[in-house]
């Protein structure tokens, strides 16, 4: 006895018919009045109509249905949206209006596999405007962005249907709610995130033998591939200047090498770091000027070929040749406190202090603070600038600091003494060292 499920279900020489006559007649596969659209028509009226003729109980064109206590009624027409496009079919009718076809429920504008699409792209990131547009370029499906969204609404609300009502009773209509709200939000997120990563990237090799190949575009784009001993890279992707500022190749292990093609436009900063091995940076060009590029490493663990001219930050710092995963990747942090007093010499002091803190490589907890004070007085209209910048490790491991006051020749220094003086016999309290004025 044969299996049912191995006996195909189409002809495969009927199909070959089909397609070279559609090619012939220069009808489209798929597409609006596509060969496969038409075949979706044929197969799901002719569904349809087997449903009717359950529902009524005799098939179409048969005396049967004469005069009997429900009968077909003619069509309507639908159109649905199928995996293959938009389709129209005709929809049989009854007289009592009592048929309810489960091929294509009533109401029902779309078939199971176009949710599924709307689903996976969903899951892919792509906003409802991005999968309306995507459905309608390729598969002609005009899908609303506000149907997308009921489409993923509905997942949503079937995952809480899980819930004890209990404890949907609690929060689960506010957790649906803030689900929604987030995947209304998730492109706008993922670029933040996105642009925040490509900032400044760190490109790790392995610890065997890794070859670095850096190529310079005239956009100002930088191709970085890695690879080992295949020759196949395993890394290979080209960066946008106008996303990343900076590039940090870490060797790590073996004997690694950097080669650089072409020459740099000064767009996206370079950090190759060698870690442990001996590693070389070459030119594959000759004579190459690549001042974009500096070179960390042991004092003897890097040899730099003379034909290209990097940024030479070979040091014995172990810190600065290693890589660490916890190294500080904050993007810089722009403060600004008001402040605001009042007394009888000044009378408003207004002002406030603006401090910016820049990030930068292997600086602990940041490459250079810098704080402006500025302040006014509406009694005297005297103003004050004052600035403090701070360089930790600036030179070798020390820090450096530099300072700035300006002062306006209306300013004043309110100053009243270290101590006031009451003598035993009740006399008036005289003040010692009392000055107000201009510093000299």
């Amino acid at each position: 006895m044969s299996d049912a499920s191995s006996v195909p279900m189409f002809d495969p020489e009927l199909a070959q018919q089909l397609v070279e006559r559609a090619k012939a007649e220069g009808v489209k596969l798929t597409g609006p009045g596509g060969l496969l659209g038409d075949l979706t028509k044929r197969v799901l009226e002719a569904g349809l109509e087997g449903e009717m003729d359950g529902h009524v109980g005799y098939a179409k064109h048969t005396v049967e249905g004469r005069n009997g206590a429900n009968s077909r009624n003619g069509t309507r027409t639908k159109t649905v949206i199928t995996d293959v496009g938009p389709v129209e079919i005709e929809v049989p009718r009854d007289r009592d209006g009592t048929f309810e076809p489960a091929l294509v429920r009533k109401h029902q504008r779309r078939l199971g596999g176009v949710d599924d699409m709307v689903l996976s792209l969903s899951a892919k990131g792509l906003t409802t405007g991005e999968i309306s547009a995507h459905l309608a370029e390729v598969y002609g499906a005009s899908v609303s962005k506000d149907t997308v969204s009921r489409i993923t609404d509905r997942v949503i609300d079937e995952a809480f249907l899980t819930w004890h009502p209990e404890a949907f009773a609690l929060d689960g209509a506010k957790m649906a709610a803030r689900l929604k709200a987030r995947r209304d939000q998730l492109t706008e997120v993922a670029e933040v995130f996105f642009e925040h990563l490509n900032h400044e990237v760190d490109i790790l090799g392995s610890t065997q033998d890794d070859r670095f190949d850096v190529w310079f575009g005239g956009d100002g784009s930088v191709r970085v591939a890695v690879r080992g001993k295949d020759p196949e890279p395993y890394f290979d992707r080209t960066f946008d200047p106008r996303e990343t500022r900076e590039l940090r190749l870490y060797a790590l292990e073996g004997k690694d090498a950097l080669v650089v093609h072409g020459t740099p436009r000064g767009s996206i900063d370079i950090r190759f770091v060698g870690g442990e091995g001996k590693d070389t940076v070459s030119s594959a060009a000759g004579q190459t000027s690549a001042r974009d590029i500096r070179v960390y490493d042991s004092e003897d663990g890097a040899t730099i070929d003379p034909a290209i001219t990097v940024r030479d930050e070979r040091s014995n710092q172990a810190h600065l040749n290693q890589y660490d995963r916890a190294e500080n990747h904050e993007p810089n942090l722009l403060s600004f406190i008001p402040g605001l007093l009042i007394n009888a010499d000044d009378g408003f002091y207004l002002g406030g202090l603006v401090t910016l803190d820049v990030h930068g490589y292997k600086k602990s907890p940041f490459a250079a603070r810098h704080t402006l004070a500025v302040h006014f007085a509406t009694a005297t209209l005297g103003a004050t600038l004052d600035y403090h910048g701070l360089f930790p490790q600036s030179a070798d491991l020390l820090d450096q600091q530099l300072d700035i006051s300006l002062k306006s020749q209306t300013y004043t220094r309110n100053f009243f003494g270290y101590t006031n003086q009451v003598s035993d016999s009740g006399e008036a309290p005289t003040m010692k060292g009392c000055a107000r004025g201009r510093p000299r």
